[in-house]
Formats: C-alpha cells, structure tokens, sequence
C-alpha cells in the first residue's frame, strides 16, 4: 500500500515542470508564516505596548475584513458584473 501510494506520488510530481513545484513549495511557505504570524503578533501588541485582548480583536477583525473586501475575487465579480469600460478607474485606485 505504502509503496503503490509512493509510485502515484511519484508519477504526480512528474506530470508538473519543476517550475511549478517551486511556486507551489514558495507559496505553501508563505501561507504557513502568514498564520503563524497572527498569534506571535497579538502577544506582542500586548506585551510591548499594553494593549489589551479585545482591541488587538478589533483590529485583527478590521484587518480579516478589509482582506476580505480587497480580496481579488470580489473586484473580478464587479467587473463581470459592470462592463469594463465603467470599471477601469477604479482598477488604477484598489
């Protein structure tokens, strides 16, 4: 069983270039430092600058929520749904 799931991973990493496993692998990485980030982060806030629980809540809320907002997905729906031509100002400002 170990070994048929080895030779299907094997064969899975062969159909992809190279190229692909590094953006894969780069991205992975970034992902996991920018989770792991929040929890160091909220320790710091409160221990360096006395901040309490609740705002470094608030803020790490507003933070998730402008992500959101921003996010790539949600500008592409405006554009599908608005013709480009009423859109691209506002594609050179967000």
């Amino acid at each position: 069983m170990l070994k048929s799931a080895l030779v299907k991973a094997s064969n899975l990493y062969n159909e992809y270039p190279r190229n692909f496993w590094i953006v894969v692998l780069v991205t992975f990485i970034d992902r996991v430092g920018g989770a792991l980030i929040f929890p160091f982060f909220a320790l710091y806030l409160t221990s360096k600058f006395n901040v309490s629980m609740t705002d470094v809540g608030v803020l790490f809320a507003t933070f998730s929520l402008s992500s959101f907002a921003g996010s790539t997905r949600w500008r592409w729906a405006l554009h599908l749904r608005l013709n480009s031509s009423s859109c691209w100002p506002f594609s050179s400002v967000f």
